[in-house]
């Protein structure tokens, strides 16, 4: 099996191997006897994807006809050798093939959204003393009173009642923004499971930023 993983690079041993360096992350070929010890949930995002999906798609995408090349036997190549007397090949896709490069767009660009999302989410998260304390802070002030902000309030040279609505107006505002992020990623993927043909997919590299460089919020 194949993942597509958005993160740290992962420390590799048998049965394990990367494949691609696509879209500042990694597609690793993994051995299912690897499976037990390969723990690409920790990523940023991930995705599982078949051989079919990574073999074709990725050497596809951005593409809209396939292109080959033959010789007078039928024999298919990629590249064109003149002594061999090849003659050059274009056609459309076929509906297979289609699928399996949106299928591979699909599932990689929406990785890439979520990593970016996930980003922004974590530095309105990050870890901070106020952080440790939040979940009791939270609670007490909805229940008007607490040994936690009665402390904090003494310390603060303020009263508890204003401190209260410090807290509360401040939870208010870290959901809203919450919200924001995680609902402009549910867009994106709404968005990117929407579509259905080849020129969609190159639409689709272009919007989320499939070239590894762009950054923040998914331009749609």
């Amino acid at each position: 099996m194949y993942i597509y993983y958005k993160g740290k690079e992962h420390a590799y041993s048998v049965g394990v191997s990367v494949y691609s360096i696509y879209c500042g992350g990694y597609i690793v070929k993994v051995d299912e006897n690897s499976l037990d010890w390969f723990d690409y949930s920790l990523a940023d995002a991930s995705v599982v994807l078949t051989e079919e999906e990574v073999v074709f798609g990725l050497n596809h995408m951005g593409k809209t006809q396939l292109k080959y090349f033959t010789d007078d036997d039928g024999v298919i190549y990629d590249t064109y050798d003149a002594d061999s007397n090849h003659t050059k090949v274009k056609r459309d896709f076929t509906a297979d093939e289609v699928a399996l490069i949106l299928s591979f767009v699909k599932k990689t660009g929406i990785v890439i959204a979520e990593a970016k999302y996930s980003a922004m989410f974590n530095v309105i998260n990050k870890s901070s003393m106020e952080r440790v304390t939040w979940t009791q802070q939270l609670a007490e002030a909805r229940a008007g009173s607490g040994t936690l902000i009665t402390a904090l309030a003494t310390a603060r040279g303020i009263t508890v009642e204003s401190l209260i609505t410090k807290i509360i107006n401040k939870n208010t505002a870290y959901e809203a923004s919450i919200a924001d992020i995680l609902g402009r990623f549910q867009q994106a993927k709404d968005w990117i499971n929407s579509k259905t043909t080849v020129a969609d997919s190159i639409l689709i590299m272009e919007r989320v930023g499939m070239n590894g460089t762009t950054e923040g919020t998914i331009n749609l």
